[in-house]
């Protein structure tokens, strides 16, 4: 009988000791969730955001720039006319929008190199979406960071201009190479 009763209560304490290491798990796994959540929750400041992407290539021809559901959102004018009717004090002529956009490699060149520097100057940002229409065709790409830092293997927002690690691991080897730049296109972006 004391034999059984041993067996028994022996039971029970290992099962209560699994329950109750399943619990920390839980809770520990709990956290780790409401900590991820909260990264996800912050969000871009838009006057700061606005103020970088003043700078952007092709900034010139940007129609408008917006922070929508923590996503940056740049369009650019439709063609020449519609910049010059929007803009008709613009000093820039038609032959310094081709420049900027002359081919469907400079276009596609600005869409993944300026997508993927937003998301590396602002680590708060969820994703980053550009259309650029040009000569007949819309450019557009639509960049979500999990997604994309998924794709490079590793953290795009660890990148830094001061240490050379956005130009070693980023800009010169994808960016700056037209083969890499096309399959990081061909991937997020779409030409219509």
């Amino acid at each position: 009988m004391k034999k059984a009763f041993k067996l028994i209560f022996g039971g029970i304490a290992a099962l209560v000791l699994l329950v109750i290491v399943l619990l920390v798990v839980d809770i520990s796994n709990d956290d780790k969730e409401t900590a991820r959540e909260d990264t996800n929750e912050q969000t871009t400041d838009e006057e700061s955001f606005k103020t970088y992407a003043e700078n952007i290539t092709g900034r010139s021809f940007v129609k408008d720039v917006s922070l929508v559901d923590n996503h940056s959102v740049i369009t650019f004018y439709g063609d020449f006319d519609e910049f010059k009717a929007a803009k008709p004090d613009s000093n820039l002529t038609e032959e310094d929008y081709k420049g900027y956009f002359e081919t469907g490699d400079a276009v596609k060149k600005i869409l993944v190199i300026e997508n993927v520097r937003l998301l590396r100057q602002f680590p708060t940002l969820n994703g980053a979406k550009m259309t650029l229409p040009y000569d007949g065709n819309t450019y557009s790409i639509e960049l979500n960071r999990e997604t994309v830092n998924e794709y490079l293997g590793f953290n795009v927002e660890d990148l830094k201009t001061e240490d050379d690690s956005w130009n070693e691991k980023f800009l010169d080897p994808i960016g700056y190479d037209e083969e890499k730049r096309n399959n990081f296109f061909n991937e997020f972006g779409d030409v219509e």
